[in-house]
């Protein structure tokens, strides 16, 4: 029985990945490292090949994306016996020196451990579920399967999270901790995998009406993007929901052409937060660190973590007491979407680059004409949600079991 495996999936990223493995290198504890190179085109394999000459490397005929990929690289670890697999990004950099020790210390046969993620983690908000350095017990692989091979991006982690506590603890350690850049997800394309992979989520771990309101509010979320004349987001969201109906992964749409309507702007942050000192409510508890306005009414996200009595309490603040601008950073969540929605201004940051803020403005108009409108759209699309939800309550097929991942694998180092 080997010890551990680290699993690194990799793309055209040879810079951001050493970078990565370097600090992976002076941990007090190096584990085995797996590198799956997604068939990268700039040389990735031989590149690690002779700087990480220890590295196994597995490079794949085709991008299968990060859900694919860590398929890859946990089924090779798995079926070589290494007693603990890990999981993670080439992006995610560990902090704590010790980080490796302390989350294969504390993991066994009945709890899955993961570090502290000093960006997204809070007392209040504990953002768990990533693959970011989660660390399994082989016994724990061997009951809930591999991450799912045909996500290619969005809601692996979440799916493979909710196959996890099914059958053990999850473990956060704050005792060490990671980093991981936030990610700001403009590409309307990729709305397409936001909503087919969080729909396969649901219909097979969640109950009836948790289905019932995820459904309400992925589909509002289409018809929010359609009303602000993001036509690509309303395409593509569009062709999700019908993959989903007809059970297809259509992952190559990773490749197609997207682009948003709405003109980018850029103003610094103190800029920024000059122009829109007025009614302000900041959805994304990030923000907050970057923005720091003062007189924002209140953190409407972190509020909504409360409960639904909570959310819909805030819901109603911003509808009834004349908050006009609303700011988020999160194109792809929608609730998010849907809270943002009901401010007379909607802004949406786009990147930050040193001092200076990215974003696209919306002006957006009356409340009450929105939500006629999101009625009369709901009225027009009743089939498709109908037809949607009957599928997501139908009893699951048995999964056809994916053939080795070496079908998948080109050349292995």
């Amino acid at each position: 029985m080997k010890d551990a495996a680290l699993v690194i999936v990799t793309s055209n990223q040879k810079k951001i990945t050493k970078q990565t493995l370097d600090l992976i290198y002076q941990q007090t504890l190096v584990p085995d490292i797996v590198i799956v190179d997604n068939n990268s085109s700039d040389g990735t394999l031989d590149y690690f090949k002779a700087a990480f000459p220890e590295a196994h490397i597995l490079k794949t005929n085709k991008n299968y994306g990060s859900s694919g990929g860590q398929y890859i690289g946990c089924s090779w670890a798995y079926e070589r016996g290494y007693e603990f697999i890990i999981l993670s990004d080439n992006d995610a950099v560990p902090v704590s020196n010790n980080l490796i020790e302390i989350i294969i210390k504390n993991a066994n046969e009945a709890a899955i451990t993961q570090p502290w993620n000093i960006i997204a983690d809070s007392d209040n908000y504990n953002q768990f579920w990533s693959l970011h350095y989660a660390c399994y017990h082989r016994k724990i692989i061997k009951k809930i399967g591999y991450p799912n091979f045909n996500f290619f991006i969005y809601a692996d982690d979440a799916e493979f999270y909710l196959r996890a506590e099914k059958c053990c603890k999850m473990v956060k350690i704050k005792e060490v901790s990671y980093a991981h850049p936030q990610k700001r997800s403009c590409v309307p394309a990729r709305f397409y995998f936001a909503i087919r992979n969080n729909l396969v989520t649901f219909k097979k771990h969640c109950k009836f009406l948790r289905k019932v309101f995820e459904l309400i509010l992925r589909e509002n979320a289409l018809f929010i993007y359609l009303y602000l004349q993001e036509w690509d987001f309303f395409k593509f969201g569009l062709k999700g929901f019908g993959d989903f109906l007809f059970s297809k992964f259509n992952n190559e749409i990773i490749n197609k052409k997207s682009e948003l309507n709405a003109k980018l702007r850029s103003l610094t942050i103190s800029e920024f937060k000059q122009k829109y000192k007025g009614s302000f409510v900041n959805i994304e508890p990030l923000l907050n660190s970057i923005l720091k306005i003062e007189n924002n009414n209140f953190n409407f996200r972190n509020n909504c973590r409360n409960g639904l009595k909570k959310s819909i309490s805030n819901l109603f603040t911003i509808l009834f007491c004349r908050i006009n601008i609303v700011v988020q950073d999160n194109f792809l969540n929608p609730w998010n979407i849907f809270e943002s929605f009901f401010g007379k201004v909607n802004i949406f940051l786009d990147d930050l680059k040193d001092d200076v803020i990215y974003y696209r403005r919306y002006n957006s108009g009356n409340a009450i004409i929105k939500i006629i409108y999101l009625l009369i759209m709901n009225i027009l699309f009743l089939p498709l949600f109908l037809l949607i939800l009957i599928k997501l309550t139908l009893p699951e097929k048995k999964e056809e079991k994916i053939n080795s991942h070496y079908l998948y694998i080109e050349k292995e180092i």
